[in-house]
């Protein structure tokens, strides 16, 4: 189902504002899972899951409880590792930072939000 043209807008100012806010996390969202999709593992981890689902309807198929439990344990370990693979991959793409803790700048993204959506609720604003 396709994005309206407001949703498509909402999103962008989304993005940007992440981008704008935190770009060091909005750049490990992007480069770092989608390398983490990407590698040998993660096909391995994705394919061990499918295999548990394929044993978990199996079970179920036939009255043979073991198959069913070994396919969900299998499902959970395929999505583990999957989500393990690509966290490494992201904290190895991710840039030292310095030791100083940075301050997150006033009047961020989310207070914006949050004083808009007051706004609407009062009914002194005006729709986007």
């Amino acid at each position: 189902m396709a994005l309206s043209e407001h949703e498509e807008r909402m999103l962008k100012e989304l993005e940007r504002a992440l981008y704008a806010d935190d770009p060091r996390f909005a750049g490990n969202l992007r480069d770092g899972w989608s390398q983490g999709i990407r590698s040998p593992k993660s096909a391995l981890f994705a394919l061990c899951m499918v295999a548990g689902f394929a044993a978990i309807i199996a079970g179920v198929a036939i009255p043979f409880t073991l198959v069913g439990i070994l396919g969900f344990v299998m499902v959970l370990g395929g999505l583990y590792g999957l989500v393990t693979a690509m966290r490494k991959v992201s904290n190895a793409a991710a840039p030292a930072t310095s030791t100083s803790p940075k301050k997150a700048p006033k009047g961020g993204f989310l207070d914006r939000a949050d004083e808009r959506f007051r706004q609407r609720r009062d009914g002194n604003g005006t729709d986007i």
